[in-house]
């Protein structure tokens, strides 16, 4: 049994991931159930219908290209995060990692792709974000007041074991890692692309 068969056998029934196999020129040759299951199209068949066919229009673009990079670089992984249009008529977002397989004989035999559903930790992740006029993430803003953060803990049990007459360790060597660590975080802050 090669390869290929051996990864639709263990993906074929996976309710977490998805499993699309499409030939050279991006027609679906395999979909998995949970696939088949979520995006469903219309005529209720997939097979050599185009992979686009479901994907954000936005996002048609992204897939060209993972495509075109995975036909030039055999054997490697390439990520991707698109939106698709499920069966109930609406967008979610989905993670991807593509790549092209080959047959026996080394021919280029199909482009595999597996993903998953990140709508809800999308969600998860709008909720909490904070916008503000630079559109920090609420990531960076969290990651950069860890540093701080750890400066004034530093800073109450300094001033605790010297009420209490006690050697304090390396204080420091944390002080600088984390003023360290707080310009890294800001710099990527600064250096990030506005969107």
């Amino acid at each position: 049994m090669n390869h290929i068969v051996l990864t639709k056998n263990l993906l074929d029934k996976s309710t977490l991931f998805y499993l699309v196999a499409t030939t050279t020129d991006g027609n679906y040759s395999y979909v998995n159930e949970n696939y088949a299951k979520d995006f469903l199209p219309i005529n209720g068949e997939f097979l050599e219908l185009p992979f686009h066919i479901t994907i954000h229009p936005a996002d048609k673009g992204k897939y060209s290209e993972v495509s075109t990079i995975c036909l030039e670089n055999p054997n490697k992984l390439f990520p991707l995060i698109i939106r698709k249009l499920t069966a109930d008529g609406i967008y979610i977002y989905t993670h991807w990692e593509f790549r092209v397989l080959y047959d026996k004989q080394g021919n280029l035999d199909e482009l595999h792709g597996i993903g998953h559903n990140l709508t809800q930790y999308i969600g998860e992740q709008m909720k909490w974000k904070k916008i503000d006029k630079e559109n920090s993430s609420f990531s960076q803003s969290q990651l950069s007041w860890a540093p701080p953060s750890s400066l004034i803990k530093l800073a109450i049990e300094l001033l605790e074991k010297r009420m209490l007459n006690i050697e304090a360790t390396s204080p420091f060597e944390i002080i600088h890692n984390n003023i360290k660590h707080l310009n890294k975080i800001l710099d990527n802050i600064v250096t990030a692309p506005v969107n």
